[in-house]
């Protein structure tokens, strides 16, 4: 049984907007009016998940962007201003808002879209309600709802593709409630294949571009949220191809990774000559993908030789490849630049690993260096900077720090004292590390969004931070919430440490006095989680 997705009783037989002439842009027509540079977002409300990361893929890009909740009826903000358009791309994050808009609306709509060359893009995610088929009102479409797929492959002839290659991601996608696209018309086209997850039927259409062959408009529709990887760097090349690349990320990246504390570590957790030679191959390998990669070492010269016979032979063997990796220094003992008492003990520090560089042949004029666990570099410490420029003479260091740790997409670089600082994106120390690092940061986000949730029913009609007379019932507010963080077992006063950023996105009012008495120190928790 089919359903019509967003059918209206005032909807009759759909019929193309635009004369059959006019679908397309003739090469001798002029040129369409100019919209300005920004996205139109409609999202379901202020905490759905999938506007979330809409939200934050678009932030991470540096795409201009507006927010709208978008209504039942389909209504839509003024799009012009002075004859010029105000949005170059719109993004439904639910296509049934899309379907079920007014007449009225979505005709005003698509005359925009034609009039500016403006694409739109939607998202339908499945659920256990959903039927089975679907019909998108006006369009020539069914949607195959909850189903499993696997083996997504990226169709190699797509004119979409930017940053996205052709090629296969094989094995199963996450869910079962994924979405295809099918349509008889020429306007439509596949971007991702998949496959039934049972391994009967052809190929599913899990990402569909319209090109705008039926009715002037053209379309990327997405049969799924961006929880899949492949979905992202499909979504910036469909703000790239519908906006004719003026919103788009550059083919070129510079890549560098660190390797700090190459001598430093305890008896039995260091290099052996055999995790060198790994090391090397390795290099060899990533430069066959990408031009002159080299790993950059960091050094600091008080701990060479100071493990094992096979560690002290693994240190040999660093040196002895001294040229094949680059080199930056570490502090001598590794010691954080902002415990050390006066500018003299720190230079000194800094001497003698450079001393140790000469002796043993390693480059010290690469220019780059970078403090232990970041210290000084933000906040600034200027006696770091000061014996940065005296000593190695440092023009770029880095840090993860500024001006917050989290959320990463919010990190930027400065310039202090003639020393460029670069915003660094992840530290591992080794695979055990890595795989803790990610399982805790997972958990630590999924906490942190049953929080968000929660506080978002606690407090249904306000906005963060409190205000007005919300104070009144603060306390009993507050205690739901803490019973919340405590029935999904957080560390005594860490549901407390995880709300606060909610609560102090603007300016912190007076609260219930139970959170002054569990955080004590409200900006070092900011600093903290950013």
């Amino acid at each position: 049984m089919t359903a019509a997705l967003g059918q209206s009783p005032e909807t009759r037989q759909p019929r193309p907007l635009l004369p059959p002439s006019r679908r397309l842009p003739d090469p001798a027509d002029p040129p369409p009016a100019r919209a300005d540079p920004l996205v139109l977002v409609l999202v379901e409300s202020q905490y759905s998940q999938l506007g979330l990361d809409l939200v934050a893929l678009l932030e991470a890009a540096h795409f201009p962007f507006r927010v709208e909740i978008s209504s039942g009826r389909g209504e839509l903000p003024a799009l012009t201003a002075g004859g010029r358009g105000r949005f170059s791309l719109v993004i439904y994050e639910n296509l049934l808002k899309y379907g079920a808009a007014a007449t009225r609306s979505r005709q005003l709509l698509h005359r925009y879209c034609a009039a500016f060359r403006v694409g739109i893009i939607g998202f339908y995610r499945s659920t256990e309600n959903s039927p089975r088929l679907l019909k998108l009102r006006g369009l020539p479409l069914v949607l195959r709802t909850n189903q499993a797929l696997r083996d997504c492959r990226v169709a190699p002839g797509s004119p979409l593709l930017h940053l996205t290659k052709p090629g296969t991601d094989p094995g199963p996608l996450p869910g079962d409630d994924w979405t295809s696209f099918s349509s008889d018309h020429a306007s439509y086209r596949a971007v991702l294949h998949a496959k039934e997850g049972g391994g009967g039927g052809g190929l599913r259409a899990t990402v569909l571009q319209d090109l705008g062959l039926y009715d002037g408009v053209r379309r990327v529709l997405f049969g799924h949220g961006l929880g899949y990887w492949l979905h992202r760097l499909i979504l910036l090349d469909a703000i790239s191809f519908l906006t004719s690349r003026r919103l788009a990320l550059g083919l070129q990246r510079h890549l560098l990774v660190d390797i700090d504390d190459i001598f430093v570590g305890k008896e039995g957790t260091r290099m052996k000559a055999e995790d060198v030679k790994a090391l090397l191959d390795t290099q060899t390998q990533l430069r066959s993908h990408i031009s002159n990669f080299t790993f950059n070492l960091g050094f600091s010269g008080k701990f060479y030789h100071t493990g094992t016979v096979e560690e002290d032979e693994g240190d040999d063997l660093l040196l002895q490849s001294v040229s094949e990796f680059w080199w930056f220094p570490h502090m001598w003992s590794h010691m954080q630049p902002h415990l050390f008492h006066n500018q003299s003990s720190l230079l000194e520090q800094m001497v003698l690993n450079k001393e140790f560089a000469l002796a043993h042949g390693v480059p010290v004029d690469m220019g780059y260096a970078v403090a232990p666990h970041h210290s000084g570099v933000y906040p600034v410490h200027l006696q770091l900077y000061e014996a940065w420029r005296r000593v190695w003479s440092i023009q770029v260091t880095s840090t993860e720090e500024y001006p917050h740790l989290k959320p990463a997409r919010y990190r930027k670089g400065f310039s202090h004292n003639g020393i460029m600082m670069l915003c660094q994106m992840a530290v591992m120390k080794d695979q055990e590390q890595a795989g803790r690092y990610c399982g805790l940061l997972g958990q630590a986000e999924e906490q942190t969004r049953a929080l968000e949730l929660l506080a978002a029913q606690a407090w249904p009609t306000l906005s963060f931070p409190w205000a007005g007379g919300a104070e009144e019932n603060g306390g009993s507010h507050f205690g739901g919430v803490r019973g919340g963080g405590g029935d999904m077992r957080l560390a005594s006063g860490e549901w407390a440490v995880r709300l606060l950023p909610l609560l102090t996105r603007r300016r912190l009012r007076p609260g219930p006095s139970q959170l002054h008495a569990t955080v004590t120190d409200v900006r070092a928790v900011i600093d903290r989680l950013g």
